[in-house]
């Protein structure tokens, strides 16, 4: 099977509570059928992405600081037949998985963060919570020095230039509990997505094997 990366479950999730595929949902399958059949992938080296990637060590280090913490990162992947998904911090003993957002410079850094505000990335972290099986989740964004090379030529690089700002200001949290309902309603909406993929590929004769499913995928 082709699971869903988590990062892109909220794509598939406009009306929840609804039987249906959402055009946005529609979208984001043609393109990954587009990817498995022509074999591309998207272009993923924006200066915010690759900023991202380059200070993930410096972030979890804010992180650190201002919560007490010694989180480390997390390299395991886990995968299932409609899921896949690698989050940056697993604390088992914590009940709670972190995934860290680092902004790219102090005018896209958010002060607060209010449920329902990243909708896309709420999405994210209750699929990160199913595969991982814990209750508790959270949305780490972190303020961290830009490496010049990535700061865009137009743009001020006192935006980027943070390291004197007290470390509590450059670290915003968002909370997030684990829901059943909201469990139901990603799985429910993954198996109509993933049988509308599977037909888009059968169709340009794209073969694979299809396990059958269980209603085990349901249960915490």
């Amino acid at each position: 099977m082709i699971p869903f990366r988590a990062s892109g479950v909220g794509k598939l999730m406009a009306y929840p509570d609804k039987d249906t595929i959402p055009e946005g949902a529609l979208s984001h399958i043609y393109e990954m059928a587009s990817q498995i059949l022509l074999d591309w992938k998207p272009e993923l080296n924006t200066p915010e992405i690759e900023k991202g990637k380059v200070v993930e060590d410096q972030s979890i280090a804010l992180l650190n600081q201002v919560t007490g913490n010694f989180y480390v990162k997390n390299k395991t992947r886990i995968t299932t037949d409609l899921f896949t998904g690698e989050w940056d911090i697993d604390e088992q003993e914590e009940d709670i998985i972190i995934d860290i957002k680092s902004a790219y410079s102090k005018k896209t850094f958010p002060i607060e963060i209010k449920s329902g505000d990243k909708k896309l990335y709420e999405w994210q972290l209750d699929t990160y919570m199913l595969l991982r099986d814990l209750n508790r989740s959270a949305i780490a964004y972190t303020l961290v020095d830009t490496p010049e090379y990535l700061i865009k030529k137009y743009e001020n690089i006192d935006w980027h230039v943070v390291g004197h700002i007290q470390p509590e200001r450059r670290v915003t949290m968002l909370y997030k509990e684990r829901d059943a309902t909201r469990e139901n309603q990603i799985i429910r909406r993954a198996e109509i997505c993933q049988d509308l993929l599977c037909e888009i590929l059968d169709k340009k004769g794209y073969k694979f094997e299809v396990p059958a499913r269980t209603n085990s995928n349901l249960a915490f």
